[in-house]
């Protein structure tokens, strides 16, 4: 029997990793030993940028809460609104300008 072959778009990445910190543990669909599972490279950046705060073509990929919900401990990644409260002179705009110039640096 042939193994079973997945994708895992950006959206399925976001809520495995929301499960993950939430719960503990991955959810099976990811854990699976018996699934092939691809992403994109893409995929990854754009959760990254999610949980950052920016972007998104989903309303459920960016422009949700995803930081706040998630990302709660002291070591974990601040969002791009906490990060532009603390420099920039509160200047979101400016923020992302930056953070946005560094990303293609």
């Amino acid at each position: 029997m042939e193994p079973l072959v997945v994708f895992l778009d950006t959206s399925v990445l976001l809520k495995a990793f929301s499960i993950f910190r939430n719960e503990g543990a991955l959810p099976d669909y990811i854990t699976d030993k018996t699934t092939q599972k691809y992403t994109f490279e893409k995929c990854i950046f754009e959760a990254y940028m999610a949980f950052r705060g920016v972007g998104g073509k989903k309303p459920d990929e960016g422009r949700g809460d995803w930081a706040q919900r998630n990302l709660k401990q002291e070591t974990d990644p601040k969002s791009m609104g906490d990060l532009g409260n603390l420099f920039h002179e509160k200047d979101q705009q400016y923020a992302f300008f930056w953070s946005n110039q560094i990303l293609e640096f």
